[in-house]
């Protein structure tokens, strides 16, 4: 059999009635005139609603009659009665002036669990034997299709309606995002012929076009452009209001279901197909019924003519067609056997050094940040690239003016990889720290055995301090939803009119709605989200206010083994420095530096003013559960923050520790896990992945207790 690859050129998509997008080797994008029509009609009306609103329930000053403010939601609520996906976004179906809740949590029906990767022709020709060999026979075929480079989403279906949609979460545990899924079109019915209880899986993605067109508005409204389509989709996806998700132009693409009753097609692409047909966007650039040598000539065809799709890929899944051999494989740890995502290498471009500045973290570290002309790499425009540290920018020979190769690892981290010497004109400078901090002025500092220069201001170096209550509030630490950097720069701009609205993060839980209120880019219903999202943060776990204060060396091992140690705030500051050592997994280094926080009268004033606004950490108790006497090391970037898998680690009875050794049970490893894997094959540890480390959670805590963890205003 030969494989007819398609053409490369640009393709675009039809949107048919009762269906979803698919693509159509078409000249134009083409939508369905009623639907787009209706759904001008609804924003016109929902601006509208939502401006009488305001002025009725707010400013107690309305604007129009009662009647008219009813023409109004009947004729809106006649349209949404018509076009269904139009209906998450409305004011008709939520009480005006009420602030949204945070988001659900749900158990997915089926794990959603992600895929093992292959880098090279070789590993997929291994990948092809163990198939044909767990299967005993030599007639296996493959499916390949694009490995999407979106937000991973599941679908649940009882009586083929809607029940929820959710993010991928956990694996076992995703947000619940179905108002959202429901604003950008999703299925919300099957037909006849769709098995009655289905879980589907897909990729909500945004195409780069969309992408660009939203950051240039961002930008124009002085706001900070999204990094990639990626993070633009995700953070649109996981909007706690679902008109700001109908604004961002998302498409689901379906890729997978599990019948959870019924019986669904035999291969592959045949579910693909039925898929479609039930009203799912499914990408039509894809080959069934392939060998391995087929399979790897579409990867070789893809590698170059992905750059022409709407939507950013990072590789090729292949999948035995045959879904029942596929599923008869079974698994190896988190990873299914009858299937293998391709990732392709980072990829590389050259442009030039226009200039090194200076950014001043939290803790006063000075990271060099290069400017760079700006060039495409991996679908992403970039800028700017971290050069770390003063050593690393020696090590690597940079000079500003230089033409550097930038490469764009695994088409996430832009890095300059190095200068290319057989370019230089003799125009290139060196470049040199400087001797005193470029805010504050401070001369700056390297302790003896460290690469990272500091500057020792640490109270009178504004970057610091506004580093400082942007980590506070973070995902990571206190997770203060709606108070992120810009909000956080804006608090503490000290050249408005009337000064600065805080000094440093204890000061935000004194901030009142009539304080945020006038703001830019707020008012009474955002003021009051935010204050609402404020109060439900004074309340936080010990462990995970700790990782809030920013205190060196101390990450989520370390603050739990001191919560779990000292049991109150007010334990761990009355303890000595030897106190503080001594508990099992600080150590030196992290007892000293907590000791020496602690002792700094600055510190000090700020936990008492934490105190006085209202802030009362707790402990969360250590439980019993199926991981009790178990120690866990986590590294690698994961799906939630280390704390919230730390938590939900500590609830089910477990321990959590910073370094690998022999008396560690679990290394639970993400995505660039670093040096760590290695470190635990060595010494015999398990090796996790988050997937198979949420499954032990899930089989064995009360669900109260697994719940619980995701509550608002609880260590998430």
């Amino acid at each position: 059999m030969s494989l007819e690859l398609p053409p490369a050129g640009p393709r675009s998509y039809t949107h048919v009635p009762g269906t979803a997008y698919h693509f159509r080797a078409v000249a134009q994008e083409i939508r369905l005139r009623t639907l787009t029509e209706a759904r001008r009609r609804a924003d016109i009306l929902r601006a509208e609603i939502a401006r009488h609103d305001e002025a009725y329930y707010t400013r107690d000053a309305p604007l129009i009659s009662d009647a008219e403010y009813d023409t109004l939601v009947v004729e809106l609520r006649e349209i949404e009665a018509t076009f269904p996906a139009l209906a998450a976004a409305s004011p008709s179906s939520r009480v005006a002036g009420r602030p949204d809740e945070r988001f659900a949590r749900v158990r997915h029906p089926v794990p959603m669990l992600s895929l093992g990767n292959a880098f090279t022709r070789d590993e997929m020709i291994r990948f092809d034997q163990r198939c044909r060999d767990l299967a005993a026979r030599d007639d296996v075929r493959y499916h390949c299709e694009p490995k999407f480079d979106g937000l991973s989403i599941g679908l649940l279906y009882r009586d083929r309606v809607l029940v929820w949609g959710a993010t991928r979460g956990d694996g076992i545990d995703g947000e619940d995002v179905t108002p959202n899924l429901r604003a950008i079109g999703v299925v919300e019915r099957l037909p006849g012929d769709a098995p009655p209880d289905l879980f589907i899986r897909g990729e909500a993605v945004m195409y780069r076009s969309d992408f660009e067109t939203l950051n240039a508005a961002r930008v124009a409204a002085g706001e900070a452009p999204f990094r990639n389509p990626r993070n633009a989709g995700a953070g649109s996806l996981r909007q706690i209001d679902p008109a700001a998700t109908a604004a961002r132009p998302l498409h689901i693409f379906a890729y997978n279901a599990t019948a959870l009753s019924g019986a669904l097609p035999d291969t592959q692409g045949a579910l693909l197909d039925a898929l479609a047909a039930w009203g799912f966007g499914v990408f039509d650039i894809r080959r069934g019924g392939v060998t391995i040598d087929e399979a790897w000539a579409f990867i070789e065809w893809q590698r170059e003519a992905r750059h022409a799709w709407p939507f950013d890929t990072d590789g090729v899944v292949v999948k035995v067609d045959d879904l029942a051999t596929q599923t008869g494989l079974g698994f190896v740890g988190k990873d299914p056997r009858g299937a293998i995502a391709f990732k392709y290498a980072a990829e590389e471009r050259f442009t030039k050094l226009l200039n090194i500045r200076l950014q001043i973290g939290r803790t006063g570290t000075i990271t060099p940040v290069g400017e760079l002309e700006p060039v495409l790499v991996g679908g992403v425009m970039v800028a700017n690239a971290t050069l770390h540290n003063e050593s690393e920018i020696r090590r690597k020979g940079l000079m500003i003016g230089d033409i550097v190769v930038v490469r764009r690892a695994g088409e996430v981290i832009p890095e300059i990889v190095a200068p290319v010497v057989e370019r230089r004109d003799g125009t290139e400078r060196e470049w040199a720290m400087p001797e005193a901090c470029p805010s504050c002025g401070t001369p700056l500092e390297r302790a003896p055995g460290e690469i990272a220069t500091r500057c020792p201001n640490e109270d009178g170096c504004l970057p610091q301090r506004i580093e400082r209550a942007r980590h506070f509030s973070s995902r990571g630490a206190l997770d203060i939803e709606g108070l992120g950097d810009a909000v956080v720069a804006l608090l503490m701009d000290d050249s408005r009119s009337g000064g600065a609205l805080i000094e440093d993060a204890a000061d935000i839980f004194r901030l009142r709605v009539t304080d945020v209120a006038d703001l830019p880019g707020f008012g009474p219903i955002a003021a009051t989200n935010l204050i609402g999202a404020i109060d439900r943060a004074r309340e936080p776990d010990l462990a995970r206010l700790l990782i809030a204060l920013g205190i060196r060396h101390i990450g989520i091992e370390t603050a739990a083994a001191l919560a779990a140690h000292f049991g109150s705030l007010a334990a761990l500051v009355a303890a000595d420095e030897a106190s503080i050592q001594a508990v099992p997994g600080v150590g030196t280094v992290a007892g000293t530096s907590v000791a020496a926080w602690i002792s700094r009268p600055n510190n000090r004033r700020l936990l008492a003013k934490l105190a006085a606004n209202g802030v009362r950490p707790r402990t969360r108790q250590r439980q019993s559960g199926p991981l009790t006497g178990k120690s866990f090391v986590i590294t690698g970037t994961l799906s939630a923050p280390r704390p919230a898998i730390a938590a939900r680690i500590l609830a089910a009875g477990g321990q959590v520790v910073g370094a690998v050794s022999k008396k560690v049970d679990y290394l639970v490893v993400g995505e660039n896990p670093g040096s760590k894997v290695d470190q635990a094959r060595k010494a015999g540890v398990t090796i996790l992945s988050e997937e198979e480390l949420a499954a032990l959670i899930a089989s064995g805590p009360p669900e109260s207790a697994s719940d619980a963890l995701f509550q608002p205003g609880l260590a998430v």
